[in-house]
């Protein structure tokens, strides 16, 4: 099981009245979850299993605070629950929590950067959907090719 201690470069920040402590992601985990995450995402084309089972890998990568100093690592639905169940809007305090986690991680979301990449990329991606459908459906359409003359 990881502990606070196991967490690298931990930074406390503060998000709707609760105190975090998140953390840099190992390099294995970390292209994990980067890869997935950004997929899983997309809207209209993501995997939301896949989307919550990477959002429960990154909690792994933060800490909270109990009234007796002691850090605990958010490893499971049931003590992430336990902890943002109790800010005025719980599902919103998640996601806040998330987007710290990606710019804290990833260089190019630093900054406000996810909300643009994201955007860039939610308006990109039907347009390739399009295209590579219909490149797809001009070849399943083409009349049958004449008889080869070998």
């Amino acid at each position: 099981m990881k502990s606070y201690h196991e967490l690298l470069s931990p930074k406390e920040i503060n998000i709707d009245g609760i105190v975090f402590y998140i953390s840099k992601f190992d390099c294995i985990e970390g292209r994990e979850i980067i890869f997935n995450y950004t997929s899983s995402n997309i809207p209209k084309i993501g995997n939301y299993r896949l989307s919550e089972e990477m959002m429960l890998k990154l909690m792994t990568f933060i800490a909270v605070s109990d009234d007796s100093g002691n850090k605990t690592i958010l490893l499971s639905k049931k003590i992430l629950g336990a902890h943002l169940n109790n800010s005025e809007f719980p599902w919103q305090t998640l996601c806040k929590l998330e987007a710290a986690m990606m710019e804290y991680n990833v260089s190019f979301f630093q900054n406000g950067g996810a909300s643009t990449f994201f955007g860039d990329f939610a308006q990109k991606v039907p347009a390739w959907i399009s295209s590579t459908l219909t490149d797809s459906l001009g070849q399943l359409l083409q009349t049958e090719q004449p008889p080869s003359k070998n």
